[in-house]
């Protein structure tokens, strides 16, 4: 994987987490750029991310967040997702956490190979705290190249409060869904013009 930008491969004593707060009311007034071929932030080893009110974007093959080997990233508060052309906003990789627990955006334009990849047993959790529905707006069109959700090799991307996709115009496959993987997110709402593909055991719905 792509090596750069912030890491964070320790978890803090007490079993509490690193926070990064941009401007929760208005998250374009702080950005974090990934560079080219590199990923922006790895959160790795059982580390603990939290982040809200940041727009995350990078260059060419870049990811934006990348949770390996157990790391954990909860959004906590409104971000915005733009560009990662060829690659993913966010990478979850042998057993890497998502959790999601508040509404956010994607921008207008944006373009990637994914909006969330996640393969070996990773997990992205909508609603883990089981709170309010989670609204994942799209501010305009956007574009995917592999899929909007890619999910593979027993890892799962579930949401257990209600999801929607308020704005979503996007042209790609809906999910690509392998290897015992599940994607509950949304079924027929989740952004992309082409159905999911499965195969291999997956499951969309």
């Amino acid at each position: 994987m792509p090596a750069g930008g912030l890491l964070l491969n320790k978890r803090i004593p007490g079993g509490s987490g690193y926070k990064l707060v941009g401007n929760v009311g208005t998250p374009g007034n702080v950005n974090i750029f990934a560079a080219a071929a590199t990923n922006g932030i790895t959160v790795t080893d059982g580390a603990i991310l939290s982040v809200a009110g940041i727009t995350f974007s990078g260059g060419v093959g870049s990811n934006s967040m990348f949770a390996n080997r157990g790391g954990v990233i909860n959004i906590v508060g409104d971000v915005i997702f733009g560009q990662n052309q060829n690659a993913y906003n966010i990478l979850l990789f042998a057993g890497g956490i998502l959790n999601i627990d508040t509404s956010y955006h994607v921008a207008a334009g944006t373009t990637g190979f994914a909006h969330i990849g996640a393969f070996y047993n990773s997990a992205v959790t909508f609603g883990k705290t089981g709170g309010s529905a989670i609204a994942v707006t799209h501010l305009g069109t956007t574009a995917w190249t592999g899929a909007y959700y890619y999910c593979q090799l027993n890892a799962t991307i579930v949401s257990i409060t209600s999801i929607s996709y308020p704005g979503a115009s996007a042209s790609g496959v809906k999910g690509q869904v392998d290897y015992n993987a599940i994607v509950n997110a949304g079924g027929a709402a989740v952004p992309g013009d082409l159905p999911a593909q499965v195969s291999n055991g997956g499951f969309f719905f």
